[in-house]
């Protein structure tokens, strides 16, 4: 399955959750444990009629296309009227109206040759940036100008483009680091793991 359209599969699923999670922060999440298979992944049913994954979807990477629809689906799957300048985005992916939304918001940038990437793997840093400007879309994040150090073992791999974000997601505790100390800001994000870190981060901006 193309992971633009295996996009609606995860989402579809994600969007609920994630709507329930804002709206009330203790309520006892509820959702298939296949919501992280995309692409060849499989399910089997057991006595109870549960969706279990395979063991290797956890390993399945969160592709920035992925990331910018769970997004847009929290947000309401707004329709803008934005002429996107990305050049890998085509009106018909099952991510582009979503990828709209958020170049109009200033949620995402792309990159310098103008392309978007929708399928690239999103590292952890990058995840951070974009989570961050939709926190500032929602009127939270720093306000005035913040400046702390990070005391990670790997602080020193966070690009400049990033520490912001980073500062405010670790202060929240959305972005946590390993048993090492080591928040590994070039790490890529699975699905699984990105599932998690949404959680925490729409809990935050419910606060």
């Amino acid at each position: 399955m193309n992971r633009k359209i295996g996009v609606l599969v995860l989402t579809g699923i994600l969007a609920w959750t994630m709507a329930v999670s804002a709206g009330a922060a203790d309520a006892v999440r509820l959702i298939p444990q296949s919501a992280g298979q995309v692409d060849t992944a499989q399910t089997v049913t057991d006595s109870t009629d549960v969706l279990t994954p395979l063991p290797e979807a956890e390993d399945v990477p969160l592709i920035r296309g992925e990331l910018v629809v769970m997004l847009h689906e929290q947000a309401g799957s707004p329709v803008v009227n934005y002429a996107m300048h990305f050049t890998d985005v085509e009106q018909s992916d099952a991510d582009a109206e979503a990828i709209r939304w958020a170049a109009s918001e200033g949620i995402v940038q792309g990159y310098g040759d103008d392309t978007f990437d929708g399928e690239e793997a999103v590292s952890r840093q990058q995840l951070a940036v974009i989570l961050y400007r939709y926190a500032q879309h929602e009127g939270k994040g720093f306000t005035g100008a913040w400046a702390f150090p990070l005391t990670f073992s790997d602080a020193q791999d966070v690009s400049g483009y990033a520490y912001e974000a980073m500062c405010w997601m670790t202060m929240h505790s959305v972005l946590e680091a390993d048993d090492d100390n080591a928040i590994c800001p070039q790490g890529q994000v699975t699905c699984r793991e990105g599932e998690q870190i949404m959680e925490r981060f729409l809990q935050s901006l419910s606060q």
